[in-house]
């Protein structure tokens, strides 16, 4: 085995994950909130939130989420 197949498969996997796709998600919610002049503490704070919602739905997508799953996540107690 040479010493590039390693790599081969790892960009076959980024391709395949569509990690190359755009923006991600909370890079995208950073900018925004950027753009909005909001502070660097509350940018943090929301993009913890949006982190731990997707943590909490099993890493899937916020988009491919539905209102189930969005009001399940708003109705959970906090966990302190």
């Amino acid at each position: 085995m040479d010493g590039w197949s390693h790599g081969r498969k790892d960009i076959a996997r980024l391709a395949a994950s569509g990690a190359r796709q755009g923006p991600r998600l909370l890079d995208e919610v950073r900018g925004r909130l950027r753009r909005l002049g909001l502070a660097r503490r509350t940018e943090e704070a929301y993009v913890g939130w949006i982190r731990r919602f997707i943590l909490a739905n099993g890493k899937r997508h916020p988009r491919d989420l539905g209102k189930r799953e969005v009001a399940g996540c708003a109705l959970r107690p906090a966990r302190i």
